[in-house]
C-alpha cells in the first residue's frame, strides 16, 4: 500500500476567483504542484500590470508591482509545462510584435539612409560656407533642425528574456520596451548567465526607479526612465544552493534574496493521476488568458502614449489591517522572534503584500481600491512565502534540529511500517518521499543519527 505524501503548502481560499480557478485548472491539466502554478500565474499578472499600475501603501509610499520569484523544485515537476500554460498569451503577443517589427525594419532602414544622406549634404554645405567666410547661421539652424528629425523605430513590446547580459537587458529596457521579465522554468539558464553577475543592478530594478543611470566604460552611459523588471526562475535545489553561496553569499549580502519570494513545493511525482479537463477548468484558463491579453494591450497603449500609471489605493478598512500587519512584522524583529535573524527580508514583506494585493485587485477585479478580502488573500499568499523562506534559509543547528528531525523521521517510519507492512526502507525512498524538511542529505543523516542514539 502506497502512502500519499503530497499536500499543498499554500491555500487560496481567500484569493479572487479568477486566480483561484485558473490555478486549480492548471493543477488539473498539468498535475504540477499548486505552488508552481501560483508562481506562474502571479508572474504573468505582474508582467501585464507593471506597466499600467503602481500601488500606494497606507503610509503614502508609491511602489511598483513587479515581483521577484524563485521556485526550488526537482526535475520532472512539470515546471516548464505550467509556465508555458500561463505565459501563452504573452508569447503570442511577442510573436505578433516581431512580425510587425520585421515588416517595418526595411522601411526604417531606408528612412535612416535618406536622413543620413541629407545630414552629409548639410554638413558639406556648412563646411563650404565656413571656408568661404559666409554667414553660417542659416546652415547651422538647418543642421540643428535635421538632427532632431532622425527616424525612430516604432516601439514594439518584448517582455520575456532568458539568456542575456546585463548590458543587453538594460539597453532593451531603454530602447525596446521599458517593461520586461527575466523568466524561465529552466532557471539555470538565468542563474548561470552573465546577467546574474550584476545582482546589485537587478536588485535596483525591483524598485523600478523613475530614473536609472548606468555608466559603463565600454558601452557608454545609459539613462533608463522607469524600467520595470519581474524576475521569476525555477531551478533544482543544487542550482539554487550554488547561486546562494556564489561569491561568498553576495546575493544575501546585497539584499537580493530579501526581495525574493522563495518556495520549495512538495513533489507530486509518483502520485499524479490521469485527468480529463472539464468545461469549467477550460473556461477558467480561457478567462485568465483573456484578462492577460486585455491588460497587455492596455500596457502597450499606456507605454506608447506615455500615460501615467494608475495608482491603486486602499479602502479605510484595508488600510487599518495593513497597519496592524506592519506593526506585527516590526514586533517580530525583536530578539528571539521569527524575523530577528532576517531583518532585510522582513522589511520587504509589507511592500510585497501591497504589490500582490494590487495585482489581485486590478487583474482579477478590475478596480483600483484594495479591499479587505483582497488584502487578506495577499497576506495569506505572502505568509506562505515567508514560511518557505524561513524554512529554506534557517541554518542547520545540530543541537536544536537533530531531535526535531529525528522525531519527523520516527513518525514517518511508524506510518510507513503500518501502511506497507515492511520493516526496511531504502535511503532513496526517504530522500524522495520522506518528510519534506529532512529530504536534503545533511538533515536526513542528522535524523538517522539521532534515532541511532
Amino acid at each position: 500500500m502506497y502512502e500519499r505524501k503530497y499536500h499543498p503548502k499554500v491555500h487560496l481560499d481567500m484569493a479572487p476567483k479568477l486566480l483561484r480557478h485558473a490555478v486549480h485548472a492548471a493543477d488539473l491539466q498539468t498535475q504540477a504542484p499548486i505552488e508552481i502554478a501560483l508562481v506562474s500565474a502571479l508572474t504573468v499578472m505582474a508582467l501585464c500590470c507593471q506597466g499600467v499600475i503602481d500601488v500606494r501603501s497606507p503610509p503614502g509610499f508609491l511602489s511598483p508591482v513587479n515581483l521577484f520569484f524563485w521556485v526550488v523544485a526537482m526535475s520532472g515537476e512539470r515546471k516548464s509545462t505550467t509556465d508555458k500554460l500561463f505565459l501563452r498569451p504573452i508569447v503570442d503577443r511577442e510573436k505578433l510584435a516581431e512580425i510587425l517589427r520585421a515588416a517595418l525594419k526595411d522601411r526604417h532602414e531606408a528612412a535612416c539612409t535618406v536622413w543620413l544622406l541629407k545630414l552629409k549634404q548639410l554638413e558639406a554645405d556648412l563646411a563650404q560656407a565656413l571656408k568661404a567666410g559666409k554667414d553660417c547661421s542659416g546652415f547651422e539652424e538647418a543642421l540643428g533642425e535635421h538632427l532632431g528629425t532622425k527616424p525612430v523605430m516604432e516601439l514594439h513590446p518584448r517582455w520575456l528574456y532568458h539568456n542575456t547580459t546585463i548590458e543587453a537587458l538594460l539597453r532593451a529596457l531603454r530602447d525596446v520596451w521599458p517593461s520586461a521579465g527575466l523568466v524561465s522554468a529552466e532557471g539555470a539558464i538565468i542563474a548561470e548567465s552573465r546577467v546574474m553577475q550584476h545582482l546589485s543592478t537587478i536588485a535596483e530594478l525591483w524598485q523600478a526607479p523613475e530614473l536609472m543611470r548606468v555608466d559603463r566604460v565600454t558601452t557608454g552611459a545609459l539613462c533608463l526612465q522607469s524600467p520595470h523588471l519581474t524576475f521569476s526562475v525555477m531551478t533544482q535545489r543544487s542550482v539554487f544552493e550554488e547561486f546562494i553561496h556564489r561569491n561568498d553569499g553576495m546575493a544575501v549580502k546585497i539584499g537580493f534574496t530579501a526581495r525574493m519570494l522563495l518556495c520549495e513545493p512538495i513533489s507530486r511525482q509518483g502520485e499524479r493521476e490521469v485527468t480529463v479537463l472539464t468545461a469549467e477548468s477550460t473556461q477558467a484558463l480561457e478567462a485568465f488568458h483573456a484578462r492577460t491579453a486585455e491588460l497587455m494591450e492596455q500596457s502597450v497603449v499606456a507605454i506608447k502614449e506615455r500615460r501615467p500609471r494608475i495608482v491603486i489605493t486602499y479602502t479605510p478598512e484595508a488600510a487599518h489591517a495593513w497597519y496592524e500587519m506592519a506593526k506585527a512584522i516590526e514586533s517580530d524583529l525583536q530578539p528571539g522572534r521569527i524575523f530577528h535573524d532576517m531583518p532585510g527580508f522582513a522589511s520587504k514583506i509589507a511592500e510585497n503584500v501591497s504589490r500582490i494585493a494590487a495585482l489581485l485587485q486590478y487583474f482579477c477585479k478590475g478596480t483600483t481600491e484594495i479591499e479587505i478580502d483582497t488584502l487578506q488573500a495577499a497576506r495569506d499568499i505572502c505568509q506562505f512565502f515567508v514560511d518557505e523562506m524561513k524554512e529554506i534559509s534557517t541554518p542547520l543547528d545540530p543541537m536544536e534540529n537533530a531531535v526535531m528531525y529525528g522525531q519527523l523521521l520516527d513518525e514517518y517510519l511508524v506510518r510507513y511500517q503500518m501502511t506497507t507492512r515492511r520493516t526496511e526502507v531504502d535511503i532513496n525512498q526517504l530522500k524522495q518521499y520522506g518528510p519534506n524538511r529532512i529530504r536534503h542529505k545533511e538533515k536526513l543523516w542528522m535524523a538517522i543519527n539521532n534515532l541511532c542514539l
